[in-house]
């Protein structure tokens, strides 16, 4: 009898596989009403329920079926496959995991197993399944791939990568594939093949905005700012709920120098996701970078009353205190941590500068090189050393100090082109010469308001702004982006195809009135009372034709510095990643050249007038230096403005410490210790035939 109901029930499932699925269900009840203790009955009605979509059913059904035979594996895998399809998962995996129990060589259930335990984030459960179906000989692009993504999750990347990789050799347009290969490959910062992968996944899925979220981050890491958020604008407009992504694009606009645009990705971030401690601490530190302090401090006191341990936000809060001249408190609040062997570079570095400005230089020294010892993101490895570099030169290590801060730079996953960016400049001079130069200004504005600080990073422009702004008359905004973001707009705003600066020549009056109107309102909100605004971004000087065309009354002070001292300066800087020529020796003394160039340029061309100011000057005849300086901007002198180190303006440029000082001249000759090690730059300049001797640049 036995025999002919499995006859039967063959002739069942026969019939549910033609379409008639009825016959098929009436037969299969009477089978079981013919024969309630066979459990093959109740198994094979259940697996017709569960082809209908009746789950429910089925799980009663087959549930039946394992009462009747428990050791049953296939039973066990198809009530699985309905607790899942209802949602309950955990009850799935306990039957998908005794199915493989009782039939380890059942490679449905082990593929379910794995499957489910992958999907619920439980890859140590699934790594076992994938490679015991490997092991029974199973070799299919889709295993391998799931291989390399339970890899991935286990964070065993260059394993995940191996099996990805092999993947791509049977199916090299395999989705997934390059979609978890790119995830690994950031994860072991090789970020351009990263790039190269997602970017892939993204071509082929127009409509994801979360992948777009991941591309965005590794083309932040590769240093591509520009792309990175262009590709993080996509996906936000895919999907604006991706809080990530506007976390993420903030983290991009604050590297381009961006004031504005950054703080609102993430407030944008933090309503959409308003307990994640995370944005609030970058939202937090973008505050400090951008000099509201007070705010920063609430961000910060906000995230330790929920997280009272937080290391972002101590290391945080503590830069906060340091900055609001409160040394010894933030280095109370630093310090307990680092002795409990925190590993957290934020609160590291500030504690090394904290112990740098305490005299106890020392006791940071052997934190940081511990934390050296393990592996870090390059971009945090560069940050320690910097400050590693800048501890051992305070005391007087000027080797060690100069091998950590060459370690850092060779650490830095940045590219700078030299023929490009000269390149670059033959064009604005080109562009910009001396026939086709317009005797008169484009834009009909007569503002005397914006005054620009240009320079060589490291060559003072900190220092004029701080003593100008001492002046009542003067608002020092900082480091603006205003121009930049004209000079990279502008042939949207004419509606050209032509780049910049070429696109210059198609500029019209009309439209450069508006343009400096624009630039003018923006100045103006930040005036006040002051007639005069400065404008410190030293990098403009590659933006001053644009400026003579749009602001034909502004002055230029044209900050100087000696040669090697400015080299030294900015190769022990960790900078942003938009100054990657300042990582490299040859770099910067080829960028050197073209600056030199650039300005000599300006100075024979332009109708505007240029001051220079030469920072050795600054520091030995400081009240003379100045007064000329505040006679060039149109403004009586002021006897504040030798106090400058009074004023309580936040300073957000890498020489706040030094302009909250009086006028020192130990930063003269700074090079000295180091003068053998900087050949690669000099070499550069005897090239150029660029002189060496700071007195040779003197204005008399």
């Amino acid at each position: 009898m036995l025999e002919d109901i499995q006859e039967q029930l063959t002739q069942v499932l026969e019939t549910h596989r033609t379409g008639d699925h009825d016959t098929a269900r009436s037969e299969c009840a009477e089978l079981i009403s013919m024969a309630p203790d066979v459990p093959d009955t109740h198994f094979v009605m259940g697996l017709l329920e569960q082809d209908a979509g009746r789950h429910a059913r089925a799980v009663q059904l087959l549930g039946r079926a394992i009462r009747l035979s428990p050791d049953r594996s296939d039973f066990h895998d198809a009530l699985g496959v309905s607790q899942v399809s209802m949602g309950k998962h955990r009850e799935g995996l306990r039957s998908f995991a005794e199915s493989v129990r009782l039939a380890p060589e059942n490679r449905l259930a082990v593929m379910h197993l794995g499957l489910l335990a992958l999907r619920m984030g439980l890859p140590e459960r699934a790594l076992p399944c994938f490679e015991s179906l490997m092991a029974m000989g199973e070799t299919s692009a889709e295993l391998v791939c799931l291989r390399g993504q339970a890899l991935f999750m286990l964070d065993r990347h260059l394993e995940a990568m191996e099996w990805l990789h092999k993947c791509l050799d049977i199916s090299p347009d395999h989705l997934e594939a390059h979609r978890y290969l790119g995830r690994s490959l950031m994860a072991v910062e090789r970020f351009a093949e990263a790039t190269r992968c997602l970017r892939m996944v993204a071509e082929s899925e127009p409509e994801n905005g979360r992948i777009r979220t991941i591309l965005g981050q590794a083309l932040l890491r590769l240093g591509d700012l520009e792309e990175a958020e262009d590709v993080l604008q996509q996906a936000i407009d895919l999907d604006h709920s991706q809080h990530e992504a506007h976390a993420t694009l903030g983290e991009v606009q604050s590297e381009l120098g961006l004031t504005e645009a950054p703080l609102r990705s993430y407030l944008t971030a933090l309503r959409l996701r308003p307990n994640e401690l995370k944005y609030r601490c970058q939202l937090g530190f973008l505050l400090v970078k951008q000099g509201y302090l007070p705010k920063a401090e609430h961000c910060f006191r906000l995230v330790l009353a929920q997280s009272p341990y937080n290391l972002d936000a101590i290391a945080g809060l503590a830069t906060v205190l340091s900055k609001m001249g409160d040394h010894e408190g933030a280095l109370a609040l630093a310090e307990p941590m680092i002795e409990t062997g925190a590993d957290h570079p934020d609160l590291a570095h500030i504690y090394a500068m904290l112990c740098r400005k305490l005299g106890r230089a020392n006791d940071a020294i052997g934190v940081l090189q511990r934390l050296l010892e393990r592996s870090r993101p390059l971009q945090t490895r560069a940050q320690l050393l910097h400050a590693l570099g800048e501890l051992y030169e305070s005391v007087g290590q000027h080797e060690a100090a100069f091998s950590a801060h060459k370690k850092a730079n060779n650490a830095r996953p940045v590219v700078f082109h030299p023929d490009e960016f000269r390149e670059h400049i033959s064009d604005l001079i080109s562009v910009f010469d001396g026939v086709r130069f317009p005797l008169g200004p484009l834009a009909d504005n007569p503002t005397r308001t914006p005054v620009l600080i240009v320079g060589m990073p490291r060559t003072g422009t900190t220092l004029v702004e701080q003593v100008l702004a001492t002046h009542p008359n003067v608002m020092g905004a900082g480091e603006l982006e205003e121009l930049q973001m004209l000079a990279r707009a502008l042939p949207e705003i004419i509606g050209t195809n032509t780049p910049y600066p070429h696109c210059v020549e198609e500029l019209n009056a009309n439209v450069a009135t508006h343009l400096s109107n624009w630039y003018t309102e923006r100045m103006l909100t930040k005036a006040g009372d002051a007639t005069r605004v400065t404008d410190k971004m030293p990098l403009n000087f590659l933006h001053l034709g644009l400026a003579a065309l749009l602001l034909p009354n502004t002055r230029v002070i044209h900050c100087r510095r000696a040669p090697m001292d400015t080299a030294l300066s900015c190769y022990f800087m960790h900078f942003k990643d938009t100054h990657a020529f300042s990582t490299d020796l040859s770099w910067l003394g080829r960028f050197y050249v073209e600056y030199e160039r650039l300005m000599s340029h300006w100075k024979q061309v332009l109708p505007l007038p240029i001051l220079d100011v030469q920072y050795e000057e600054m520091v030995s005849y400081p009240e003379e230096t100045m007064r000329r300086v505040v006679d060039f901007v149109g403004l009586p002198w002021h006897p504040s403005c030798t106090r400058f180190y009074d004023n309580e303006r936040e300073v957000l440029t890498a020489s706040a410490e030094q302009v909250r000082q009086p006028i020192y001249t130990t930063s003269i000759g700074r090079h000295l210790p180091y003068i053998a090690a900087l050949q690669e730059f000099k070499a550069e300049l005897d090239r150029a035939g660029i002189p060496l001797d700071s007195t040779n640049t003197l204005l008399h």
